[in-house]
């Protein structure tokens, strides 16, 4: 396990939780816990949790005596607390609480209700020292529990509470004595002489009673634990290591992979193997059900989007989770090829189709450990699964060209053009449009399955894999808009992209005349806003002709809309060549309404996914680059790339400046395929720069940063604020193979030397060469000149590689 000396102004995240590959998680009763450096009340090295909200707070901190000074506020330590080492249930520190009393404290969090540790205590200096070690468990029970109180259970002396459903006590070793301060702590008085050390081992169980929570938090405290770390340090030894040249990146990107293990979650009868949850903190982890059905959006299940974004991250040391990933997609796959889009641990399902990402998880989990035999037994599955996006009830209009069916599967469902919200948003029906994000990613797929076609022996499906693939390919350039150097969204059935124009609007129920003939059949919508959801007599009728001419008569009801922030936004389903009138009875009389074009103009990240796809051609790429990515009146920004070049009104600045990692990931790895080495790097230089200054600031990760000043905003610890081990890596021109080899790219772009142990080879890269010393301490040199290559044990040419 990796030595560090982390303070609180290095990057930290200390969120702590049982490991799922050494434990067996419920997913119905997870305890989370943060280590919180001076912050709450009183200030102190508290291990804190609220027991996923069955509970206002537990906070378990030490607290030392010496001739009436008490300290526990580790800004009066006299030297500061210093993180050495940490892993998803595990983390080490050290401080002095006094001068010449230096303190190391381990936690551990051996299962899914129980939290450890052990404390030393050394007496440094030359003199006799008496003091007191205190350690406090402050439980603010909810309403009807029990503050923790000094108890006596076969003679020895305990915290014990209760709140909810739970009696946390809390043990220590060595014979502790209890006392019932303000801060209810057990405590041991030392006499130690000159080089002296005294260590004890505390453990806090939370099960349903007592009896049962001491005798879990006693025998946990009495288990071996050398061999428990040693088990922790064995599965340290198989993570990737990497040193750059600045110590915060090594910190974040450590954290990085420490919180994509922690976000994993062990498998039951739905699931059948490895799967995780969006964020794992203090507050979430129970299921007032008992089964999970309760839970929020959070936990309800891995999706395909964010499968591919923890995949960046597990690899190459835990690829075999990716690939327990795409095994519980397989799993639940019916026999027309359908893939639901996210499906959970208590048997949550959408009937969604799963995004088109999981050729792309395939084929990573595969490059990183050479599994032909994976790809041969569950090419067809992929294929099928590809198909199932053709099938009519995606491809509505039957032009080979898919259409979303709802904004979640996009990964981006802040999306304004079609999220119904907020005030800003425009709320175009998703199923009305063709995306040339959709098309991008089913084209990325389609090539890959290709490749792996070829690989296989599967060469059947060749042809009309080709025919797929350039249809989409065709879709999406046919989008490109060279003035605005951009591609864009179009109308499934009339193919026009439309700027959104108000045609009519009025106050209350009556009648808006419009009349106006369009030169294109047209998609129209409806927005109506109201000071309270209307009744069911709200209806709306339209006049209008249809593209063939002939006379259209269209109505809505107040069922067919979906309120949100005093306000509807209604996709008509059919295209209007006239509209002449529309009549509304039953709203109210301060409401308003308006008819309008849809408005599919607008610019936003996803439309940068076909660089990702390989479509755009060097010359579309450069103008992409030069006149969206590169400008600030673009997507240029300090940190990233935003959501949207420019906020339309000032309440969307917000939401329109965030960064989202997933996406900066796709461009960034687009670009470097297109040998834009320097632009990749810069990308993901500027969003880790912000990461590491959340990380600083907040100790924790964001489901996204802004764009234009340091931080993060959204949900906190989320998998899509993770930034890409595998990204780090394909910049740097490195790939370590499980099976023990090196793919070398090309030389080093980043501004200082990378050093990479993975496994025992240690991997030096410098922007002249690679130096590689494999575990028999065989070296070898690749000059900038022999890129890119194979290494194991001799140089092979990239060329000869299937």
């Amino acid at each position: 396990m990796r030595n560090w000396k982390l303070t609180l102004d290095n990057p930290l995240n200390l969120i702590l939780a049982a490991d799922h590959r050494l434990t067996e998680l419920n997913y119905a009763n997870d305890q989370i816990w943060e280590l919180l450096l001076g912050s709450g009340e009183p200030p102190a090295v508290a291990l804190h949790t609220t027991y996923g909200l069955r509970a206002r707070s537990m906070r378990v901190f030490p607290q030392f005596v010496e001739a009436h000074q008490s300290v526990s506020d580790p800004g009066d330590f006299d030297s500061p607390v210093i993180i050495t080492h940490f892993a998803p249930n595990y983390l080490k520190l050290m401080f002095s609480p006094f001068p010449d009393i230096d303190v190391e404290m381990e936690y551990w969090l051996p299962d899914g209700q129980t939290a450890a540790g052990r404390i030393w205590v050394r007496n440094t200096g030359d003199l006799d020292r008496k003091l007191r070690m205190e350690l406090t468990a402050l439980l603010s029970p909810n309403p009807e529990g029990k503050p923790s109180v000094v108890r006596v259970k076969e003679s020895a002396q305990i915290l014990q509470g209760a709140t909810e459903n739970l009696a946390p006590v809390l043990f220590i070793t060595g014979g502790a004595s209890g006392e019932n301060s303000p801060y209810p702590h057990l405590y041991h008085d030392l006499e130690m002489a000159p080089d002296a050390y005294r260590r004890f081992t505390w453990a806090l169980a939370a099960l349903g009673d007592d009896e049962e929570s001491f005798r879990h938090a006693r025998l946990t405290a009495a288990r071996n634990w050398e061999a428990e770390i040693t088990r922790i340090r064995m599965l340290a030894r198989q993570t990737l290591e990497i040193h750059t040249g600045d110590p915060d990146w090594d910190a974040a990107l450590a954290f990085s992979q420490k919180t994509a293990q922690l976000l994993c979650f062990s498998p039951n009868q739905h699931l059948p193997h490895t799967t995780f949850v969006s964020t794992r903190m203090p507050d979430m982890g129970y299921s007032r059900q008992g089964s999970g059905s309760d839970y929020s959006h959070l936990w309800s299940g891995q999706s395909a989007f964010e499968s591919w974004v923890l995949g960046q991250t597990l690899v190459p040391d835990s690829a075999q989770a990716a690939r327990s990933l795409l095994d519980n997609f397989f799993s639940v796959q019916k026999e027309n090829g359908f893939i639901d889009h996210k499906i959970g641990l208590g048997g949550q399902r959408t009937s969604l189709d799963a995004s088109p990402l999981l050729v792309s998880l395939c084929w990573l989990y595969y490059e990183y450990t050479q599994d032909l035999d994976y790809l041969k037994q569950n090419f067809r599955r992929l294929l099928w699964h590809i198909q199932t996006w053709f099938s009519e009830s995606n491809d509505r209009d039957g032009d080979g060209i898919p259409e979303w069916s709802n904004l979640v599967q996009t990964g981006y469902d802040e999306n304004p053009a079609f999220s119904r919200w907020q005030p800003w948003d425009r709320g175009a029906d998703i199923r009305m449009v063709e995306s040339p994000d959709l098309c991008a990613y089913l084209y990325r797929e389609i090539t890959l399955l290709q490749k792996i076609a070829r690989m296989v022996g599967e060469t059947e499906p060749l042809t009309y894999l080709e025919a797929m693939a350039a249809t989409l390919h065709t879709a999406v350039q046919n989008s490109w808009n060279s003035r605005r150097a951009t591609y864009q969204y179009w109308d499934y059935e009339n193919h026009q992209t439309s700027t959104g124009e108000v045609l009519q609007e009025r106050t209350g129920p009556g009648e808006m005349l419009v009349d106006q003939v369009f030169e294109t059949p047209t998609r129209l919508q409806l927005k109506l806003t109201s000071p309270e959801p209307p009744t069911a007599k709200l209806e709306i009728t339209l006049h209008g002709s249809s593209p063939n001419g002939q006379h259209r008569v269209e109505t809505i009801s107040a069922a067919d809309l979906t309120w949100a922030a005093d306000g509807a936004i209604f996709t008509l389903p059919n295209l209007y060549a006239e509209i002449e009138h529309v009549h509304i009875q039953g709203l109210a009389a301060e409401g308003t309404a308006q008819i309008q074009i849809v408005d599919l103009y607008q610019e936003d990240h996803t439309l940068l996914t076909p660089i990702w796809a390989g479509i755009p051609s060097e010359e579309q790429v450069e103008k992409i680059y030069d006149r969206r990515l590169a400008k600030a009146s673009g997507y240029g920004r300090q940190y990233g790339i935003p959501a949207q070049p420019r906020a339309s009104t000032k309440a969307e600045e917000e939401a329109v400046m965030r960064v989202w990692l997933p996406y900066n990931a796709m461009v960034a790895e687009g670009l470097l395929d297109y040998g834009r080495v320097t632009e990749a790097t810069d990308l993901f230089t500027r969003n880790m720069a912000s990461v590491v200054e959340n990380l600083k600031s907040e100790q924790a990760f964001r489901s996204q940063y802004h764009a234009e000043r340091a931080g993060g905003v959204g949900q906190r610890n989320h998998v899509t604020g993770l930034p890409s081990i595998q990204l780090f890596l394909k910049i740097l021109g490195i790939k370590p193979l499980i099976t023990g080899g090196v793919q070398v790219h090309h030389p080093n772009p980043y501004p200082w030397p990378v050093r990479l142990i993975y496994r025992g080879t240690v991997i030096e890269s410098s922007e002249e060469s690679v130096m590689i010393r494999f575990p028999n301490r065989e070296s070898i040199i690749v000059a900038a000149g022999e890129m890119p290559c194979l290494i194991e044990n001799k140089a092979v040419p990239m060329e000869v590689l299937p």
